[in-house]
């Protein structure tokens, strides 16, 4: 069975964040898996922590800090995890993750990664690294939600969960990935 871990999903679902733990569950059920959400990010095969407004990161920045003995043993082994805008800007410094700062932009963009690229709506401060990749944790200033619009990130990161995404399934995928991009009107 794959654990699950979403932090506050409730208050951390900026721009659809928790739609990231929607496409994984899917994923899994169509794999014939089971899943179940943990209350603990310790015991979780993959940890969500979506973006926030700024009162909803000062209310909970106790609480977030606390995690990050958790997030920094998941980032050492790369383990599936994703951190998602605010919750990145904030955590970044705590997991050894140097940020560039420039004046807001908002736009739709591509980061390189690795031989692929990875694609979403920026709307921050940082300038770089707008994805931070170690294996299968992932922090990023990129809004999607990011695993429904970049199939690819999907299959590294429920394989990584021992979750099999079939190949009739991952080209579904992929066609409704590029007609959400071909039909993105900012970029």
């Amino acid at each position: 069975m794959t654990r699950l871990y979403s932090f506050q999903p409730h208050y951390f679902n900026n721009n659809g964040d928790q739609g990231n733990l929607e496409v994984i569950t899917s994923a899994i059920r169509a794999s014939g898996s089971s899943f179940s959400v943990v209350n603990e990010p310790s015991n979780a095969d993959f940890v969500l922590i979506g973006d926030c407004s700024i009162a909803v990161a000062a209310k909970y920045e106790s609480e977030l800090r606390a995690l990050v003995p958790t997030l920094s043993l998941r980032l050492e082994s790369g383990l599936p995890t994703l951190l998602v805008g605010r919750s990145y800007e904030l955590l970044a410094s705590d997991l050894g993750i140097e940020l560039d700062f420039t004046d807001r932009v908002s736009a739709f963009v591509s980061e390189q990664d690795g031989d692929s690229e990875i694609w979403g709506y920026h709307n921050s401060l940082v300038s770089s690294p707008k994805v931070f990749r170690k294996g299968n944790f992932i922090a990023t200033t990129l809004f999607g939600p990011l695993l429904a619009k970049n199939p690819h990130v999907l299959k590294s990161m429920v394989g990584a969960m021992g979750v099999e995404i079939k190949l009739e399934r991952m080209g579904a995928l992929e066609a409704l990935a590029a007609k959400a991009r071909s039909n993105t009107t900012f970029g």
